[in-house]
């Protein structure tokens, strides 16, 4: 939801600062992926906000001192929109490689529990996973141990 609300904010044919913004307060929310991508976030989000900043200066430039020309604007529209498609895909890639993480991390979990659970029920030590014998040639390594 917030990818999709950040990416209408990114490509609407003429985007203002609170378009940003909002695209900005949105990525802020999960703490987790922020986490995961600490000083490319930070970057991107300078760079960002840089070219927010430099945008109405760059249009009083332009229009009511009559010293630059539309060149000014569209560039800072580069830098704006470069920036939020990096920090964009940055936020994506931090929050699926976050994702992958907690889903290994439940597997694994999972087959420790199950193997604990088999232990103390009295069964085999072995993985579900693990066919018969086929690890080590020795099916129950911990009763052995005794």
């Amino acid at each position: 939801c917030l990818l999709a609300l950040s990416i209408i904010a990114m490509f609407r044919p003429y985007p203002t600062a609170a378009d940003h913004g909002l695209m900005l307060a949105a990525l802020l929310i999960p703490t987790e992926v922020l986490r995961e991508s600490e000083k490319t976030f930070a970057f991107l989000t300078s760079g960002l906000l840089f070219g927010l900043s430099m945008f109405p200066t760059m249009t009083a430039v332009w229009l009511t001192r009559n010293a630059g020309n539309a060149n000014f604007l569209y560039n800072m529209t580069l830098v704006i929109n470069i920036f939020g498609c990096l920090l964009l895909s940055e936020w994506a890639r931090s929050a699926i490689k976050l994702r992958r993480r907690m889903r290994l991390s439940a597997y694994c979990r999972q087959v420790v529990l199950s193997v604990v659970d088999d232990v103390l029920a009295g069964g085999s030590s072995k993985p579900r996973d693990v066919a018969d014998g086929a690890a080590s040639g020795d099916s129950d390594g911990l009763r052995r141990r005794k």
